[in-house]
């Protein structure tokens, strides 16, 4: 009695795109990295700058009274003579006082050129 089966189907044409996607491989992140890289080298090589000079001294001056160092930092920019100072605890390493003096330099740099971007139109 139950034996048969009878199924009842109409034909159809269908058409499905499968599309693959996968995820990326190494080697192929690898390549973008490298493709990206020489672009950017590409785009700085581009780009036009004078040549600029840069000289600097650094003076270490005790500071007794407040039991701290300072340094004073006396560069020349293009130039023009700047001065910088960093005021750091005795007990500074070497590294500290690196970085002190660079971020007092890099401060009065950046305040010197200030001006320059104040008429810059951005989108």
């Amino acid at each position: 009695m139950f034996d048969r089966y009878h199924i009842n189907e109409s034909p159809s044409h269908v058409s499905v795109n499968v599309t693959e996607r996968r995820a990326p491989t190494d080697e192929s992140v690898r390549l973008l990295r490298e493709m990206e890289q020489t672009a950017e080298k590409r785009i700085t090589d581009s780009v036009r700058v004078k040549d600029q000079q840069f000289e600097c001294v650094i003076h270490e001056m005790p500071d007794f009274i407040n039991d701290r160092t300072r340094y004073g930092a006396v560069f020349m920019l293009n130039g023009v003579r700047m001065t910088a100072e960093y005021r750091g605890e005795r007990m500074d390493t070497r590294e500290q006082i690196a970085i002190g003096i660079r971020d007092a330099v890099a401060t009065k740099i950046a305040n010197a050129i200030a001006p320059a971007f104040n008429n810059l139109r951005l989108r």
